[in-house]
């Protein structure tokens, strides 16, 4: 009986051991991951903080944005280019009355 009740303790031991070992392993990967993100989001609030410190980087973006509003203007103006459906006897019927 004795060693029925050892043996269920060594178990439940064994149990224990194991569950202390695996929440130990996880708890060691949940905190490198932690530091990994933690020394990503200083190093990205490091570039946003320093984004626009030179004038150099502030002319920089100031192109960046020209450049792409050169390119909506381009598109929309191509677009009314290739939309012939506006140059249709319908369309200049409705424009000229409503004139």
């Amino acid at each position: 009986m004795k060693t029925i009740e050892i043996q269920d303790l060594q178990e439940q031991l064994d149990h224990a051991y194991n569950y202390v070992v695996e929440s130990w392993e996880r708890n060691l990967k949940t905190n490198k991951i932690n530091h990994e993100l933690s020394e990503e989001n200083n190093a990205m609030a490091y570039r946003w903080a320093t984004q626009f410190d030179t004038q150099a980087k502030n002319i920089n973006a100031v192109i960046q944005i020209v450049k792409q509003k050169r390119q909506n203007v381009y598109n929309d103006i191509e677009s009314l280019i290739l939309n012939k459906e506006r140059f249709s006897l319908e369309n200049l019927l409705n424009y000229t009355s409503k004139g």
